[in-house]
């Protein structure tokens, strides 16, 4: 995927170096490419994400993880929420920049269509595989 955001596109923030935002933001897409990898959900990242996009803890990072990537349908919930959300604050308080950026590459890239196809496409699998099941108990054999 590369690098999408350099820190020059983002305002230096009272405790927060714009080259953090722009890390934040180029792994931000990077798990989403990676289809929300676990391996990429490194501390650091969750910590940041947990107050972005209006998201809280959950808890503790397996229960953030647990809420948002672990179905088709659970990521698309996630990329509704990064896309509806309105960024507050002064960006040289907030990461509100860094979370517009994000946006206009989500919808560019067009991410939450990718994901609600994953979701039908389980529903289909589900589907199917019961009808299956219940053929093989219902209908005799021919």
């Amino acid at each position: 995927m590369g690098v999408v955001f350099t820190a020059s596109q983002f305002k230096a923030a009272n405790a927060y170096e714009a080259d953090a935002k722009a890390r934040f933001g180029n792994h931000f897409l990077e798990f989403v490419e990676s289809d929300f990898s676990k391996t990429l959900f490194a501390s650091w990242f969750y910590k940041r994400l947990c107050s972005t996009f209006g998201h809280i803890a959950h808890f503790d990072q397996d229960g953030f993880f647990g809420t948002f990537f672990t179905t088709a349908y659970k990521k698309v919930r996630f990329l509704e929420r990064t896309l509806n959300r309105v960024p507050v604050g002064d960006p040289e308080c907030t990461y509100s920049d860094v979370e517009r950026a994000i946006q206009r590459v989500v919808v560019d890239r067009g991410y939450l269509a990718v994901y609600a196809a994953k979701v039908l496409a389980e529903v289909e699998s589900a589907e199917r595989a019961e009808l299956a099941r219940l053929k093989a108990k219902y209908e005799p054999p021919a």
